[in-house]
């Protein structure tokens, strides 16, 4: 069935800019930025470190637990449009407007390592410096816009360009297995379907796709939206899909339904730049979420049945914000333009209407 849900009248909406304050009202240090333009991305490590690039070129890895700047990788030219990092192969890649694609290895060879841990020595401000790019992949002919990678095929990398065509890339070689263009189909994101060798794309021809990458080719394509779709995300059993858009709302897909969509959230007033699923656990219950950030300079939170904004987050002077991920069960992330990256903990308000907060645990 259709239905519009949301008004964009937050049941608790909160400026950010007056204070920074933990869940046990502490002061939570906030850190100068470490960035000289703009956040287009923010990707997960581990619980502990983030990895962000954006309009200075380079990629940066921070543990923001303790504020160390543990690493900068670079070799990009232009902006990074997007950072993915694959747990398994211990590959991170980057999306460059310089029509590249770049690698870097994390932690490097010589980093002591035991069992699956890496350790690395973090009592310096920076404990391993800059790092050079040790590959790229070149085959887009405008700006990467987007990545997707899977810990189960950690020899696959699939992108998307501005070109209107993506790419499933062989690490082993860093070679394209396979390239598909499709006319006016200008990537704007992608998202691994787990468990399965498919990818979520979005795109400015304001659908979403998803490709089977055993053929390389579409095997769904969803209604047209009347916005250019901006960004996409995948639930985690991957049976829902979630668009951004560029006129502020989002549109929820039951992927068996490519025609219907389940629920639209509108709320923002400008375009929506990133979105993810999330479950939080209050006592046994298990409460489906949904976080969305925009060029509002918001960060908000739905409820994903009833589509009602739980609360919305007005970052002041931050500009757009651009990204959002949860390093931790009940914690967010999101990147932006002015105000560098936040990390809040989700915390309810009132446990019988099942209201949220953010309290913000680190900035930088």
């Amino acid at each position: 069935f259709l239905q519009t849900m949301g008004n964009g009248d937050s049941k608790e909406q909160h400026d950010s800019s007056a204070s920074y304050a933990n869940a046990d009202e502490e002061t939570v240090e906030d850190v100068p930025s470490l960035y000289t333009g703009p956040i287009h991305s923010l990707c997960v490590v581990d619980e502990e470190r983030l990895l962000s690039g954006g309009a200075d070129k380079d990629v940066l890895l921070y543990q923001w637990t303790n504020h160390v700047n543990v690493a900068r990788f670079r070799g990009p030219t232009k902006d990074v449009t997007q950072v993915v990092y694959n747990p398994r192969s211990s590959l991170i890649h980057a999306a460059s407007r310089d029509r590249t694609i770049y690698q870097w290895k994390w932690p490097p060879d010589d980093v002591e390592t035991t069992g699956n841990d890496s350790h690395v020595n973090t009592s310096s401000p920076s404990p391993l410096g800059v790092v050079q790019s040790d590959a790229s992949l070149q085959g887009h002919t405008l700006g990467v816009t987007a990545l997707a990678c899977d810990a189960s095929h950690d020899n696959l990398l699939f992108s998307g360009s501005r070109d209107n065509s993506v790419c499933l890339w062989d690490l082993t070689t860093g070679k394209p297995i396979s390239s598909t263009y499709i006319p006016r189909n200008l990537v704007t994101g992608l998202q691994w379907i787990e468990q399965e060798k498919a990818v979520l794309q979005s795109s400015e021809d304001k659908t979403l796709r998803v490709w089977d990458l055993r053929s390389c080719s579409v095997t769904q394509h969803f209604r047209a939206r009347q916005h250019v779709q901006t960004c996409c995300t995948v639930s985690e059993d991957g049976s829902y899909f979630l668009g951004g858009s560029a006129g502020g709302e989002l549109t929820l897909w039951d992927r068996r339904q490519e025609k219907k969509f389940v629920r639209e959230y509108r709320g923002h007033t400008e375009s929506v730049h990133g979105c993810r699923f999330l479950s939080v656990e209050i006592g046994s219950k298990e409460h489906n979420l949904i976080a969305s950030v925009g060029s509002d300079s918001t960060v908000k939170l739905w409820g994903r049945e009833s589509g009602d904004v739980q609360h919305s987050e007005y970052l002041s002077g931050a500009g757009p914000v651009t990204s959002v991920v949860s390093p931790q069960p009940g914690l967010i992330a999101c990147s932006s333009f002015k105000g560098g990256v936040f990390i809040w903990t989700m915390l309810t308000v009132d446990t019988n209407s099942i209201l949220w907060t953010l309290n913000v645990r680190a900035k930088y």
